[in-house]
């Protein structure tokens, strides 16, 4: 973990949002809404920085919570546009890890995990909690969404890596960075 001064999240707070990006009164009172429901819909929370080889997400939030739901909407929007997705299906999620990027990565893995073995493609994120345990972090959550072969899929995803990942929690902002294997 760094602290909130870095060059990611600088002193004006979170980085630039994705061009394009509304932040008309209407969004931000819906947005409001869904983050006091603990709904996480694909807000535009994350964007992608250049990258050789695979794609680098960067996703943020006001909690750890909120950036984690926002890297894992950033994660599927490679595929497709979250927004898109019925909330026909829903996978109970629960993983540990003893570090904050391991829980991340394990996270982002089994969703990954249900997108190959039950063709889930993610809608939103509800209900997640992250706790601290005595030997790490314990996170749960409803992930939303449907069965992929009912929509167009652009590409894939292999796999998560380590590789550039950065998890850093400032006062009221949280931001994640990852780079998932194409």
């Amino acid at each position: 973990m760094r602290s909130s001064t870095s060059k990611y999240l600088g002193q004006s707070g979170l980085p630039q949002r994705v061009s394009g990006f509304s932040e008309s009164a209407e969004h931000e009172e819906a947005q409001e809404k869904h983050i006091n429901h603990g709904v996480y819909p694909c807000s535009m929370n994350f964007r992608y920085l250049p990258h050789t080889a695979d794609a680098k997400i960067q996703a943020w939030g006001k909690t750890l919570e909120e950036a984690f739901s926002n890297a894992a909407l950033g994660m599927f929007n490679l595929l497709i546009d979250p927004e898109e997705v019925k909330p026909a299906v829903e996978k109970q999620v629960r993983v540990a890890a003893k570090r904050k990027e391991s829980l991340l990565y394990d996270f982002l893995g089994e969703l990954l995990f249900f997108l190959d073995a039950d063709k889930f493609i993610l809608h939103s994120i509800e209900d997640m909690h992250i706790h601290k345990v005595k030997n790490g972090f314990l996170l749960s959550c409803v992930a939303k969404g449907d069965v992929h072969t009912h929509y167009e899929v652009r590409g894939n995803i292999k796999s998560i890596t380590y590789s550039e990942m950065v998890i850093e929690e400032g006062k009221d902002k949280v931001l994640v960075q990852f780079v998932p294997d194409l």
